[in-house]
């Protein structure tokens, strides 16, 4: 398998394994909550955290596909160039955004690193989630360059 080919898959492959492991913990959660009435306080970290990850994964493959929501009926009302133009700007804006969040996680894990922030449930250390907030973010940033790069060189030929 070639690496361009793990690369164009990757996302769905984690969200895959990511969301039938959360499934998973949540089922058996229901299962022991109605069968011996007893709740595993775990599953709930575990879920929410994860939840974050498949959610960050997901807006990945969205931009991957291309299926955000766009305002593509104002954006036809402008000539050909200006809309390139506010394609670039509005792909710099989500960029951004998405630099933002990462900056903003980092500066969240070295807090929970240095403070020795512990999980509640688990009694694991809570950087151990929040890593993947900025690695799967580099992910968002990744295909927004990739679809950026796509769509100017289409417009180049078109």
């Amino acid at each position: 398998m070639s690496f361009k080919k793990v690369f164009n898959y990757i996302e769905e492959g984690l969200c895959v394994v990511l969301f039938a492991f959360m499934s998973s913990v949540a089922f058996v959660n229901v299962i022991t909550r109605y069968l011996f009435h007893y709740s595993l306080a775990f599953t709930e970290e575990l879920t929410i955290n994860i939840f974050v990850w498949v959610t960050l994964l997901g807006a990945s493959i969205g931009f991957k596909k291309g299926s955000h929501l766009a305002v593509t009926f104002l954006i036809n009302m402008f000539p050909k160039r200006m809309r390139k133009l506010i394609f670039i700007f509005t792909t710099a804006l989500c960029i951004g955004l998405f630099i933002l969040l990462i900056t903003c996680a980092v500066q969240q894990i070295i807090s929970e690193y240095r403070l020795g922030t512990i999980s509640d449930a688990l009694g694991i250390k809570v950087y151990w989630y929040t890593i993947g907030v900025p690695i799967f973010t580099l992910f968002i940033i990744l295909r927004i360059f990739e679809v950026l790069v796509k769509n100017l060189k289409e417009a180049d030929r078109k």
